[in-house]
């Protein structure tokens, strides 16, 4: 749910590094982490840590999924990650589904509506791969593939 994924990024964000690198995809748009993003930076810089990478800094190496709900949660997701962190999310198949779905309610409020509907998730699964032992292999099926998605 949105208030467990803010509270449990937020954790991530105000300790200390411990998997630079790591790739973590949050549900729910980043949940309400977005929102809080700038009240971590002041509170990391009120307990006298302002020498180190802010919460806000440090988000954008994370990652998110779409489902936001609404258009301005989506941008402010985009705004906080960047536009090359935020992939496809839906709620389906459950009740909590988005109205309307996917390409509707966001190809006309964002400009990041083909990057976020398939582009980068294959950036984040090739970045994951080329990092991984099995990148001698030549490359991911989907890599080597001439068919076009």
């Amino acid at each position: 749910m949105p208030g467990e994924a803010a509270a449990a990024s937020a954790a991530l964000l105000i300790s200390r590094e411990r998997r630079p690198g790591m790739r973590l995809c949050l549900a729910h748009a980043g949940g309400a982490l977005p929102a809080v993003l700038p009240r971590l930076d002041r509170g990391e810089l009120l307990v006298g840590r302002a020498g180190e990478r802010l919460p806000t800094v440090r988000a954008r190496d994370l990652w998110c999924d779409s489902l936001a709900y609404d258009a301005d949660s989506l941008r402010r997701a985009v705004a906080r990650f960047g536009p090359g962190h935020v992939v496809l999310g839906t709620g389906y198949p459950f009740a909590a589904l988005e109205t309307p779905a996917w390409p509707a309610s966001t190809a006309s409020t964002t400009t990041c509506a083909d990057p976020i509907g398939r582009d980068n998730a294959l950036d984040m699964i090739a970045a994951i791969y080329r990092d991984s032992a099995v990148h001698d292999t030549g490359g991911p099926s989907w890599a080597r593939s001439s068919a076009s998605a």
